[in-house]
């Protein structure tokens, strides 16, 4: 799936059934996408109309979530009793398979848990929070961008497409719907300090840099 309303749904539907997402980038090549299916043995391709010519070739039952909206809406809005354990899978990543064959890295409950909740209690995430969702699902620095805004009652922005390659809209996101938490590697990082409209960012009282090296003289620009 794209980033859309579709994809936060499903994931939460999965972790609440006690099932487990694994992320497949609907821009990856037809192989590569086979080859993850076919390695983790996944079950079911959650998909939508804008990439549905993209999953039909794949050997996987699929279904298309945007399609099913009459029969969801049907659905008792009473919450799920947890069906899942600590020790049982939330999430599949795969490695980029640069050095070999990618590795599937299985992370259960308990570990994305204890992520998320550190991230709320030491940063004081809380209703008033906007965390901009634009981290590739298939990186696992994603999975804290959807659920922790969610677990302390915050919202989730949803970031244009491509965001993570233009400064530009991501600071134009983040000025015009209030977000307050921002996730970025360095190198993007120093990118946005330098985009001009960047005053207009007041909102923001988060940034989270990792992956790289983070220079004190760009966190001193800021």
């Amino acid at each position: 799936m794209e980033r859309s309303p579709e994809l936060v749904v499903s994931l939460l539907g999965i972790l609440k059934a006690g099932g487990a997402y694994l992320p497949l980038d609907p821009d990856y090549p037809a192989e590569r996408r086979a080859f993850v299916l076919r390695d983790a043995g996944a079950a079911l391709v959650l998909s939508h109309a804008p990439v549905a010519d993209r999953v039909r070739d794949l050997l996987v039952p699929g279904l298309l979530v945007d399609e099913e909206w009459d029969g969801i809406v049907r659905e008792s809005p009473a919450g799920l009793e947890p069906l899942a354990r600590a020790e049982n899978p939330a999430y599949v990543i795969h490695t980029s398979g640069s050095t070999g064959t990618p590795k599937g890295v299985v992370v259960p409950h308990a570990g994305i848990r204890n992520r998320v909740l550190w991230t709320v209690r030491t940063h004081g995430l809380g209703p008033a929070d906007r965390v901009l969702q634009k981290t590739t699902l298939t990186f696992d620095a994603a999975a804290w961008e959807f659920l922790a805004p969610l677990v302390s009652g915050g919202s989730i922005v949803l970031a244009p497409p491509d965001v993570q390659h233009d400064p530009r809209t991501m600071v134009e996101a983040v000025a015009d719907h209030g977000v307050t938490v921002l996730q970025l590697v360095p190198s993007v990082f120093k990118l946005v300090v330098e985009e001009p409209g960047l005053e207009r960012c007041t909102s923001l009282r988060l940034v989270f840099c990792a992956g790289e090296p983070l220079p004190v003289a760009l966190c001193e620009r800021l």
